[in-house]
C-alpha cells in the first residue's frame, strides 16, 4: 500500500470544490479548515520559544508548525492513521501494535512522520500511544519537550536491557507517551540487546500504538533487529529524491530479514492538476 503525502502547494486546488447551483451553474464552495485538538493544537501555537540552548532547533519547529496547518497534509498523515486503525480490526489480539517507520538514505521526513502519526493517533483519547526516537537524539527529545511541555511520569517506566525508558507525558494529551533514555546514546547498542523481543512485548501490554522512529535503512545497521520484531514496518520515500536503486535495495534487506513492507509513504508527492479530472483512483 503506497499512501502520497502532497505538499500544500499542490492542495490549494482541493481546498475548493465545484458546487452545483440551482440555475445549473457551479460555484466555488471551500471546505472548514480541519480544527487540531491536544498535542496538534499546542504543535500550532505561535507562542512557543525555544530557550537559547536550544535555537539551532528552530527550523524543526517551524517544519512542525508548517506541517500542523498545512490542510492537505495532515488529511494525508490522517490516511495514513486511519489505515493503521483498520488494520487493527482485521486482527483479533489481546495486545498492541509496534510500528516502525524508516527512511531510505536520510531526509525523507521520516521523524516527522512519525510523531505526527504519533500524535494523530493520540487524538483519540481511548487509545494509549507511545513515541520513541530509534536515533536517541537528546536535544530533540529536549525541543519536543519544549514544544508540548512535557514532564516525566516514574510510574511509565520501561524496563530493557539495554537501561531504562522514562516516560514522559503533557497534560493536554495524557494518553501520548514519549519514551527517553538517560544512558543510551545510539540505537545500534539499544536494538541489539538480547532483550528486545522482552521490550518490546512490555510495550505492546502498556500501549495500544508505540510508534518507533528509526534510521535509514541503508545507513544503520540498528534495523536489522527491530524490523523482524515490528508488528508494522513502513518505509518512507521521497517524491523525485529517492532513487528506485536505492527503495530496490532496502527491499532486499527487509526479505534478508524474513519479514514484509506493510506500506510505503511517498513523502512531499506532486500530483499533476489534470489528475483532479482524471485517474483519481489512481493518485488517491
Amino acid at each position: 500500500m503506497v499512501h502520497e503525502i502532497e505538499t500544500k502547494k499542490d492542495q490549494a486546488k482541493l481546498s475548493e470544490v465545484l458546487d452545483p447551483g440551482k440555475s445549473g451553474r457551479s460555484k466555488i464552495v471551500r471546505r472548514p479548515e480541519p480544527r487540531q485538538v491536544g498535542l496538534l493544537a499546542r504543535a500550532d501555537s505561535s507562542t512557543i520559544k525555544l530557550p537559547r540552548a536550544l535555537r539551532g532547533h528552530r527550523s524543526f519547529l517551524r517544519i512542525l508548525r508548517r506541517c500542523v496547518t498545512d490542510k492537505g497534509y495532515m488529511e494525508s498523515i490522517f490516511k495514513i492513521r486511519d489505515n493503521v486503525l483498520r488494520s487493527t480490526l482485521n486482527t483479533r489480539q489481546n495486545h498492541g501494535l509496534v510500528i516502525a517507520l524508516s527512511g531510505v538514505r536520510g531526509s525523507e521526513g521520516t521523524s516527522m512522520l512519525s510523531l505526527l502519526l504519533s500524535l494523530s493517533l493520540g487524538a483519540n483519547q481511548h487509545q494509549k500511544v507511545a513515541f520513541l526516537d530509534g536515533l536517541f537524539d537528546e536535544e530533540r527529545f529536549e525541543v519536543l519537550s519544549q514544544i508540548f511541555g512535557l514532564g516525566r511520569n516514574e510510574a511509565a517506566a520501561v524496563e530493557t536491557g539495554a537501561g531504562q525508558l522514562w516516560g514522559c507525558f503533557s497534560a493536554d494529551q495524557p494518553n501520548t507517551c514519549f519514551l527517553k533514555s538517560e544512558h543510551v546514546r545510539n540505537g545500534f547498542d539499544f536494538f541489539s540487546h538480547k532483550r528486545l523481543r522482552d521490550f518490546l512485548d512490555d510495550l505492546r501490554q502498556q500501549y495500544d500504538f508505540t510508534i518507533v522512529d528509526m534510521p535509514p535503512l541503508l545507513k544503520e545497521s540498528s534495523n536489522i533487529f527491530l524490523a523482524p520484531q515490528a508488528d508494522q514496518l513502513y518505509l518512507v520515500s521521497s517524491s523525485r529524491k529517492t532513487k528506485l536503486s536505492d527503495f530496490e535495495r532496502c527491499l532486499e534487506v527487509v526479505e534478508q530479514q524474513d519479514t514484509e513492507v506493510s506500506g510505503v509513504i511517498l513523502n512531499r508527492h506532486r500530483a499533476p492538476l489534470w489528475s483532479r479530472i482524471f485517474w483519481k483512483d489512481y493518485f488517491r
